[in-house]
C-alpha cells in the first residue's frame, strides 16, 4: 500500500539519518515515532486522506469518515497547532521539526524528503489571487517561513527562518527575504 511506504519514509525522516536498517531499530524508530508531535500529525494526515480516499464510493460511510476525519483533524489542531489539509498532497519522507502554529492549506502540493519547522505557513496569499504554491523535493523551511501564492519552488532548496517567498524559486536555491537594518537609536526606553 501507498500509505505504508509513505509512513515508513516519515518514521526513517525521524531518525535523523541515524540508523543500522535492522528491524529492531526501525521498530524503535516507530515508538520514538509516536512520542513526536510532528509525526502524530502526518499520521492523521496520512490515515485520514487514505480513509476519505477508500470511502468515496459508499455516501453513508463517506459521510460518516468525513466526520470521523474531521473531528481528528480538529484535535490535532487544537492539542499541536498543526493544521495539514486532506486536499493538499505531501511527499513521503516529510518531517515536522518542531511542532506549533504549521499550516499547509488546501491544494498545496509537496513533494518527497521536506522539512518544516516551527510557524511555517504554507498557502494563498490572501489576495485575489488564488494560486497554490508547489513545493519540489528536498525542501527545508525555518521556523515562521511563509510561502504563498501560485508558485512554483523547484528542487533542494532552502528557505530562512522568517522568509517570506511570494515568487518563483530555482533549484538548489538558498532563500532569504529579511534584512536588518536600524529603525531608531532611541533604545528599549518608551517601548
Amino acid at each position: 500500500m501507498k500509505i505504508l511506504k509513505e509512513l515508513k519514509c516519515d518514521v526513517y525522516r525521524y531518525s535523523y539519518g541515524n540508523g543500522n536498517g535492522s528491524i529492531f531499530y526501525f521498530i524503535f524508530l516507530i515508538l520514538r515515532s509516536f512520542s513526536k508531535f510532528g509525526f502524530l500529525a502526518l499520521l492523521n494526515y496520512r490515515i485520514g486522506k487514505e480513509l476519505r480516499r477508500v470511502s468515496a464510493r459508499v455516501i453513508f460511510f463517506k459521510q460518516l469518515i468525513w466526520i470521523i476525519t474531521g473531528i481528528s483533524k480538529m484535535i490535532v489542531e487544537i492539542l499541536f497547532g498543526i493544521s495539514l489539509s486532506y486536499n493538499s498532497k505531501l511527499g513521503k519522507g516529510m518531517l515536522i521539526a518542531h511542532f506549533s502554529n504549521i499550516i499547509v492549506g488546501d491544494g498545496v502540493v509537496i513533494g518527497d524528503d521536506c522539512t518544516l519547522h516551527q510557524g511555517v505557513t504554507i498557502g494563498v496569499s490572501g489576495r485575489n489571487e488564488r494560486g497554490l504554491p508547489t513545493i519540489g523535493n528536498n525542501f527545508f523551511a525555518g521556523a515562521n517561513a511563509v510561502i504563498v501564492g501560485s508558485i512554483i519552488i523547484e528542487d533542494n532548496v532552502v528557505v530562512a527562518a522568517n522568509s517570506l517567498v511570494y515568487k518563483d524559486v530555482k533549484l538548489n536555491s538558498v532563500v532569504s527575504s529579511h534584512r536588518m537594518y536600524v529603525i531608531n537609536t532611541r533604545g528599549s526606553r518608551g517601548v
